[in-house]
């Protein structure tokens, strides 16, 4: 019997007259029957595969018959933007079965909010940020929650990696404390590298059946090539003349190369939209509108228009330089090839021997069907001590049992134990972040000091921010953000800079408001903006670098010049990395190891090598140097050796030290809540591979 068949009769209706349906595609099935079968899921497909029909249309065929005031499943996206996108295809489907729907970010007002309160729809659209704030306010009666059957995650591998996940599973463990009842957890992704351990995090203490929705894809023909202008004003003019006449999302590795495009753009007499996250979300509402009604148009973007916002059919995607991963290419390819007789494609526009070479390795591991996993953490402390602080806030006080009852379950808590907990909170009391009283924990002074202003409304949200100022028209208008260390580099009436794509004069600075008043001006300078962590290119991604130099393949997707710059980079390192898996280069001053094992695992072995050898070491995704004078091959290989021995990576007293010397990034803005300990514990698993280190030195095997 089909999922199609065994839909309400009154959704089946609707599904045919008003949209046209008279099957659902394969994935559609494979899914309709695991939610029915009440299996928890997640289901793979490509962009405009369907994914969001999967999910809702079974899930809506069940809330038809139950009669519960309240909220009966929740729609979850990583960010507002994909609400918005979504919302119009969500009302059509609960409006065909007389179902209703609220969406609710931040960005909604308190009056609609108030009134949805009062009268909870059946299907909520939000995010796991506005979840939190809704199981903290005192307004918010819990019971709406009591009919909740079912999760929906769009996008959950955008979540998985990154620490907005666990923040997203702790407040779904929370929900079914509430509750006190499993409903389903059904998560929608594209491709991910491991499939079956995200459907295990997703899992937490469900005791659901789970299971993965992954039908066989039709190979379709896609249309890569791989442009290399070492020119930067003949790049853009190439790139001006490639989106001419078609509509056309150009992709940027950083804000910066957003804005000087966009500004290069103008240069030319072209129109072009910028799409970042330090812009307003009225600019970029504004850039999909106009982008999504057009037939010709330009939206110059960074990773904010990877994920699934629909804003009608591509004709092209373009890529400057290179992503960073075969997951970000693949779902940026997926964005265009969906209309029927047209091809998924995507151009790439090099300037530089390095991102070209990125460029190929990451085209050549897509062929291969080799995508990235997600590294699904474990050592997040600071998440636990946010989600411990919500509960504090939500009840009051919370004892030690609760906060166990509700967090043990999260996948990424899993290693913590009681006797780790109680350790954890005890340092917590110590350093006035937590006060305790009759057993039951409240927010501490320190704590209070630091997250009680505006009552409470930094707690909200696990993102780290950077100070930021708002930047604002002389109307009002806000344009978007720029970080507090390029405000200070500006003067009044004589700096401008560019946002938006647009050049700006600076009016006036408001230091207590941190408010930047500006008005249009001819030309400007580009905002810095700093990243919080180095950008780390996976251990297969270097890997794939390195064949294609020691390769001979002329590939057919690159164009003369970048097969010319190939050649000469192939003349200059080919040979010597032919000669091992990862050879040394020793001069009178230091070795260089080219391992080409990726950021992380190179900066877990730049601290070994630092640790036991006393040099100045430094890394990169290819490469580690030690600097340090009249250094020996024989000093190298003992160095190596040790770090080989069968214990060395158990030992107490080495991984201490490897914590102790992790670099000091601020990773959370509640890290500085921890002590020195579990900071560096947090830090040596975000930035260091001991596993992956340990796993590439057995390969490099013996070594002259």
């Amino acid at each position: 019997m089909s999922t199609f068949s065994k839909l309400h009769p009154l959704l089946q209706t609707q599904i045919v007259e008003r949209l046209g349906w008279t099957s659902l595609r394969p994935v559609q099935e494979l899914a309709g029957e695991a939610i029915f079968n009440q299996k928890n899921c997640i289901i793979l497909a490509p962009t405009a595969g369907g994914k969001t029909e999967s999910a809702f249309f079974p899930v809506l065929s069940e809330l038809i018959d139950i009669s519960e005031i309240g909220i009966k499943a929740i729609y979850l996206s990583p960010i507002k933007a994909l609400l918005n996108n979504i919302e119009p295809r969500v009302e059509v489907y609960t409006s065909m079965v007389g179902l209703s729907h609220f969406k609710w970010h931040g960005d909604i007002s308190q009056g609609s909010r108030n009134k949805f309160i009062k009268e909870p729809g059946d299907v909520l659209l939000t995010t796991p940020e506005s979840i939190e704030v809704m199981l903290v306010s005192s307004k918010v009666n819990k019971n709406i929650f009591k009919p909740l059957r079912y999760i929906i995650i769009d996008e959950i591998h955008a979540f998985a990696a990154v620490d907005r996940g666990i923040h997203l599973l702790s407040v779904l463990e929370r929900l079914k404390s509430i509750i006190q009842t499993d409903f389903l957890r059904i998560g929608l992704s594209a491709t991910v590298g491991n499939p079956e351990e995200l459907l295990d995090w997703m899992q937490g203490s469900s005791m659901n059946e789970k299971i993965l929705i992954d039908p066989p894809k039709k190979p379709a023909k896609k249309n890569i090539t791989i442009s290399y202008i070492e020119d930067s004003f003949q790049l853009t003019q190439e790139v001006a003349n490639h989106v001419r006449q078609s509509k056309s999302l150009i992709f940027c590795e950083s804000r910066k190369t957003a804005e000087e495009l966009g500004k290069k753009f103008l240069q030319l007499g072209r129109e072009v939209f910028v799409h970042h996250s330090s812009l307003s979300l009225t600019t970029r509402a504004l850039a999909e509108k106009n982008f999504s009604e057009s037939q010709i148009a330009t939206i110059i973007s960074t990773s904010t228009m990877e994920l699934g916002i629909d804003v009608g059919d591509l004709d092209n995607v373009l890529q400057i330089e290179s992503s960073s991963s075969v997951a970000s290419f693949l779902q940026r390819l997926g964005r265009t090839g969906r209309r029927e007789n047209t091809i998924a494609n995507t151009h790439f526009y090099v300037s530089e021997g390095s991102s070209l070479l990125l460029s190929i390795a990451i085209v050549e591991l897509a062929k291969k069907g080799i995508v990235e996993s997600i590294s699904f953490k474990k050592q997040c402390w600071h998440i636990f001590l946010h989600q411990i602080m919500a509960m504090c806030l939500q009840w009051g006080g919370v004892n030690r049992t609760t906060i166990w009852e509700n967090l043990h379950g999260v996948s990424s808590f899993s290693f913590i134990t009681k006797e780790g907990m109680n350790e954890f909170l005890e340092e917590l009391k110590r350093d006035e972040v937590l006060f305790e009283d009759n057993g039951y924990l409240s927010m501490g002074l320190r704590a209070e000091s630091m997250f009680g202003r505006r009552n409470f409304m930094e707690m909200y949200s696990v993102l780290s921010s950077i100070q930021e100022f708002q930047v604002l028209t002389q109307g009002g208008s806000e344009i978007g953000k720029i970080q507090q260390d390029f405000a200070e580099s500006l003067f009044v009436g004589v700096s401008s800079f560019l946002l938006a794509g647009r050049a700006w004069l600076v009016e006036r600075i408001d230091w207590n408001k941190s408010l930047v008043i500006v008005s249009e001006a001819p030309a400007g300078k580009t905002p810095l903006w700093n990243s919080i962590t180095p950008r780390f290119l996976s251990y297969d991604i270097c890997r794939e670098m390195r064949e294609i130099l020691i390769s001979s393949e002329k590939y057919s997707y690159l164009n003369l010049s970048a097969l010319e710059r190939l050649e000469m980079k192939r003349k200059e390192t080919g040979e010597f990395l032919k000669s091992s898996f990862a050879p040394l280069e020793i001069g009178s001053d230091g070795i260089t190891w080219w391992t080409y094992a990726g950021g992380k695992i190179n900066t877990t072995l730049k601290i070994l090598f630092k640790m036991e050898t006393n040099g100045e070491v430094i890394s990169s995704n290819e490469s580690i140097r030690i600097e340090k004078q009249g250094m020996k091959l024989e000093e190298f290989l003992e160095t190596l050796n040790l770090f080989k021995t069968t214990d060395y990576f158990q030992r107490e007293d080495v991984l201490r030290k490897v914590q102790n010397l992790v670099p000091n990034f601020r990773l959370s803005k509640f890290q500085p809540c921890l002590s020195s300990n579990f900071q560096k514990k947090i830090l040596a698993e975000y930035i260091l591979d001991i596993e992956g280190a340990q796993k590439f030195l057995e390969f490099v095997g013996g070594m002259k």
